[in-house]
């Protein structure tokens, strides 16, 4: 009896640890499979994020697509205002040479309009310079309202000095509907602002193209670059209107506009235009200098020379032949 009575308490021992054997068993597979439905919500969370990221690089592509869509049309509208088709005839050399065009207005009067493309050298005529008076009174104007004889802010790489200088000649001063493709560089001003320079990309100015350029340097560099091969990160000079000192700034970004352009010459071959510094020629330096001798003899033996009828034809005639020999 004793014998059958252990037997029987120790088959429900054993009865009762495989229950617990099978209990714990399944609290780990419960636990498995939490885990697992756990996993699977989180990859689905992942997904929708994923999803989410995709759909808005998606729409943030778009809307710069769209936009520079917008932008283009707008500057493709801008070129057709300017460019006039009636009577006129486009001229072969799009890239090379503006197209100088004629047509008849309402009254029968001939009005010039010229185009030029993204490759002359000239600034956005309503950019400012400092302009010195009688008695050195100083002041603002902009491109369109000076004259031959106007003492204009330059520098002096020699002396490494901000002077003033007479301008000798200013290329087209009589155009009123000269329109033109410019680049326009944005930099930092002292004030902590943002500014820009607007000029076409033949245009020299100092500037140091190199994204590891110094800010630190002393002093502008010798030679001035084309203004198309300036990018983000290049340096240009700027001029501190309080110490009358050139210092560095970084450009930030470049953009591109269209508008009147003019094209002032001074004596020291420098000027500061919207208070950068810029050389006064285009494509290479050395050469427009030896070039336009003539024009400064004139201006020495009397400014109004260098505004006469045959100067004039003179130096637009180089403007053409230079854009196709230097291009």
């Amino acid at each position: 009896m004793e014998e059958e009575k252990r037997n029987i308490e120790a088959e429900a021992n054993m009865a009762n640890q495989t229950k617990l054997e099978i209990t714990a068993a399944q609290k780990v597979k419960d636990e498995e499979l939490a885990s697992l439905k756990a996993r699977v919500k989180s990859l689905e969370v992942n997904a929708e994020l994923k999803a989410k990221e995709i759909k808005n690089v998606k729409e943030s592509q778009k809307l710069e697509e769209e936009t520079k869509a917008a932008k283009i049309g707008a500057l493709e509208a801008e070129v057709k205002r300017f460019r006039p088709t009636e009577h006129a005839e486009l001229q072969p050399g799009w890239k090379k040479e503006a197209a100088l065009r004629a047509c008849k207005s309402k009254k029968g009067q001939d009005l010039k309009f010229e185009f030029k493309n993204r490759g002359g050298g000239c600034f956005a005529s309503d950019s400012m310079v400092r302009v010195q008076y009688s008695q050195g009174r100083v002041t603002l104007k902009s491109l369109e309202d000076l004259a031959v004889g106007d003492l204009v802010q330059s520098y002096d790489p020699e002396t490494n000095c901000i002077t003033y200088s007479p301008i000798y000649y200013i290329i087209y001063q009589d155009e009123n509907y000269r329109k033109s493709f410019l680049r326009e560089l944005f930099y930092q001003g002292m004030n902590g602002k943002e500014h820009s320079l607007r000029l076409q990309g033949k245009h020299l100015l100092y500037a140091t193209i190199n994204l590891l350029a110094s800010v630190e340097s002393e002093r502008p560099p010798s030679t001035p670059i084309m203004s198309e091969k300036v990018n983000v990160g290049d340096v240009l000079w700027l001029i501190d209107e309080h110490t009358g000192e050139l210092f560095p700034r970084r450009v930030l970004k470049i953009g591109e506009i269209v508008a009147n352009v003019r094209h002032p010459m001074t004596m020291n071959h420098t000027i500061i235009v919207d208070g950068v510094l810029a050389s006064v020629h285009m494509h290479n330096e050395w050469l427009l200098r030896q070039a336009t001798v003539p024009l400064r003899l004139l201006y020495h033996l009397s400014p109004r020379l260098s505004d006469f009828w045959l100067s004039k034809k003179a130096i637009r005639t180089w403007d053409y032949v230079e854009q196709y020999l230097l291009e």
